[in-house]
C-alpha cells in the first residue's frame, strides 16, 4: 500500500505547487512586494489667530476682509525641501524626489489635506517647487515654492469653495495661513493686453 500512497503524493504535489504561480501569470518567485511609502507631514497648525464670525460677534467690527473666513499660524518643516548640509551651511534644495508621494498639510486644527505630488522642479540650487492635487479631487490643485528666505503655499479646492494661502519664514518655519471664500473676492481689474511692437 505504501507505493500507492507515494503515487498519490506524486499526483497531488505538482497541482499544489502550481498554486504558487502569481496572479496575471507572473511566477511567485518573481513577485516583489510593492514599496509602501508613508505620507510625509510637512506642516501642522499652531493656533487659530482670528475668525470673521468671532470678530462680528464681539461687535468691534470685522477684523478680517469679507472674503477672509479665518487666519491661523502653521509650522512648516522647511528642512524636508531645503535641508542644511551642515548647521552653519546655506540651505540647498534636496535631491530626493517627491513625485507620486503624499505630503500631509495641516492648516487648521480641523483642516488637513493629503496632497499627491505630480511635478517638482529646482530652478536654482536653493529653490524647490512642486505642484500636486488633493487626493480624490482631480480639480483641487496645490502649488508650493520654498526658498531660503520664505515659502508660499496655495491650495485651491473648488469642491469646497475654498482657497488657502500660506506665507511663512523659512528660517523659523512659522507661517500665516489664510482661508478665503472665492465667492466674496472683489472684482479683479485687468490691465489692457500688451501688444509687442512691430519690427
Amino acid at each position: 500500500m505504501k507505493w500507492q500512497y507515494y503515487l498519490l503524493l506524486l499526483a497531488i504535489l505538482p497541482a499544489w505547487w502550481g498554486a504558487e504561480v502569481a496572479v496575471a501569470g507572473e511566477p511567485a518567485a518573481d513577485r516583489k512586494a510593492a514599496p509602501v511609502t508613508a505620507p510625509i507631514t510637512v506642516s501642522r497648525p499652531l493656533l487659530l489667530l482670528e475668525e470673521s464670525s468671532a470678530a462680528q460677534q464681539r461687535g468691534d467690527g470685522p477684523a478680517l476682509s469679507p472674503h477672509v473666513r479665518r487666519q491661523g499660524q502653521v509650522l512648516f518643516d522647511v528642512d524636508i525641501f531645503l535641508p542644511r548640509p551642515a548647521p552653519d551651511a546655506a540651505r540647498r534644495a534636496t535631491a530626493a524626489s517627491f513625485r507620486q508621494r503624499v505630503v500631509v498639510l495641516g492648516l487648521f486644527p480641523d483642516q488637513t489635506y493629503n496632497v499627491l505630488v505630480e511635478k517638482e522642479s529646482r530652478p536654482n540650487p536653493d529653490k524647490f517647487e512642486l505642484i500636486g492635487r488633493l487626493e480624490g479631487r482631480d480639480l483641487a490643485t496645490v502649488s508650493l515654492v520654498v526658498t531660503p528666505r520664505s515659502y508660499l503655499l496655495t491650495i485651491e479646492d473648488p469642491a469646497a469653495g475654498r482657497l488657502y494661502r500660506v506665507v511663512g519664514d523659512s528660517e523659523s518655519g512659522i507661517g500665516r495661513v489664510t482661508e478665503i471664500d472665492p465667492t466674496q473676492l472683489p472684482p479683479r481689474l485687468y490691465s489692457p493686453p500688451l501688444i509687442p511692437p512691430d519690427n
